[in-house]
């Protein structure tokens, strides 16, 4: 039982992550939630989506600034005989635990000065989680082993209960500099540093973890716990990006190394020695491959994109699910209704290489599909304004385990998630 309950407070930390990868996101405009293959735009988000193509912009400043807001819902349908002891249950085996996210306020900005053939570009953006996930009745893993725990001790009949309350929030900003050069008129080169910084804040508490042999008075069985703990690390990393641009036909290459982000605890709760104080963790994010390709058809624009996620080689709390890398597939198309009104929409797949002998409720990420509408209008020749929704919908995935007592615990994994948000760009 201690074991457990450290191994999950270790492991709930990764289901913070944004859209884009396990722990990477690649979310950072709010043009993104419309058309998701950006490796192309020459819009000021080509900081992050197709830096080696701010060359290829108009001479000048471009300045673009962000809001989003995204709501998800973890969802676990999990079936045990033992859960029809609860004596919150109502009797039954079927139980549905939710853990929601919120992330209320998630700002980013680009940057852009190109003149003749360099440009020169920042920008700022959560590149991992940016905001809270809480569980207000637990996991199933974790009730099904205390109820499995009650039973091996003789209690199989006896009704329990228990009050269990976490709530996780990670942020993870990413500061970019960096230089682009044309090469020719069609070719062009960048490089980028990004810096790194992660903080994750855990509070927590399991308390009043009782049985009722007589079905009324309640037994303390354990004695109460609680977490305080924060966690927080800086990195450095190199980008490298190359772009190509002819007669209406675009392309992208970037390669994002390895953020090798190391994190420091600093603890004033601890639950039996989690997060020692002072010590370290890693939490990596892993290299990134991208490649795009569009083409622009008079009102017309069509572009395909491909991400690698070099999961398995970086080490963070997924480590031990990871069988190989991540891989993404999207397409986007753009619609310029006139001069100054451009739709969009984009699908995005995503395919997660998870070992099934490892996955669980604390540490899974199922194959999801994004769909994303937007919409741009420019309000002014040098302002234009942005806003797009995305919704994914994940696969569920079943997993059937036995816990202590030989029961079969049946767990049915999915998600659900909207974000939406709006921009503004302004060139000068």
């Amino acid at each position: 039982m201690k074991k457990f309950v450290l191994v999950f407070f270790y492991m709930i930390f990764p289901l913070l992550a944004s859209a884009g990868g396990l722990l990477t996101n690649t979310n950072q405009s709010a043009a993104f939630l419309g058309q998701f293959a950006r490796g192309t735009t020459l819009d000021c988000d080509a900081v992050y989506y197709n830096p080696a193509g701010t060359v290829f912009m108009t001479d000048g400043w471009h300045l673009g600034l962000n809001w989003q807001q995204s709501i998800q819902r973890r969802i676990n349908d999990s079936t045990f005989d033992l859960f029809a002891n609860n004596k919150n249950g109502n009797g039954t085996s079927h139980r549905q635990f939710v853990g929601k996210t919120y992330a209320p306020f998630v700002p980013s900005f680009h940057l852009v000065y190109k003149k003749d053939r360099l440009s020169l570009m920042s920008s700022f953006a959560f590149g991992g989680g940016g905001g809270s996930v809480e569980y207000a009745d637990g996991l199933s893993s974790f009730e099904s082993t205390i109820a499995s725990s009650l039973a091996a001790k003789g209690f199989s009949k006896v009704p329990y209960s228990l009050d269990m309350y976490l709530k996780a929030t990670s942020i993870i900003g990413a500061f970019q500099l960096g230089a682009a050069y044309r090469l020719s008129d069609y070719l062009s080169v960048a490089a980028q540093l990004r810096f790194t910084y992660g903080t994750y804040h855990f509070v927590g508490h399991l308390n009043d973890v009782s049985i009722y042999p007589d079905g009324v008075t309640p037994h303390t069985v354990m004695d109460d716990m609680s977490l305080d703990a924060r966690q927080k690390g800086f990195c450095v990393s190199p980008v490298f990006a190359l772009a190509f641009q002819k007669d209406g036909w675009a392309g992208s290459v970037k390669y994002e190394v390895k953020q090798a982000l190391k994190v420091k605890n600093s603890t004033k709760e601890s639950i039996m020695g989690l997060f020692p104080d002072g010590e370290h963790e890693y939490a990596e994010l892993p290299a990134l491959l991208t490649v795009a390709a569009s083409k622009q058809i008079d009102w017309f624009k069509a572009t395909l994109e491909y991400h690698h996620f070099y999961d398995h080689h970086a080490d963070n709390s997924f480590t031990c699910v990871i069988s190989h890398g991540e891989n993404e597939y999207l397409a986007g198309f753009e619609f310029d209704v006139n001069p100054r009104l451009q739709l969009s929409t984009s699908f995005q797949r995503s395919l997660f290489e998870l070992d099934d002998q490892h996955y669980s409720d604390m540490n899974y990420c199922c194959n999801c599909s994004s769909v994303g509408v937007g919409a741009s209008y420019r309000v002014a020749p040098k302002l234009k304004l942005s806003a797009g929704c995305m919704y994914s919908y994940y696969d569920t995935v079943k997993k059937t385990s036995t816990i202590l007592t030989n029961n079969d615990l049946c767990d049915e994994f999915t998600r659900k998630n909207m974000t939406y948000g709006i921009g503004l760009q302004i060139d000068f």
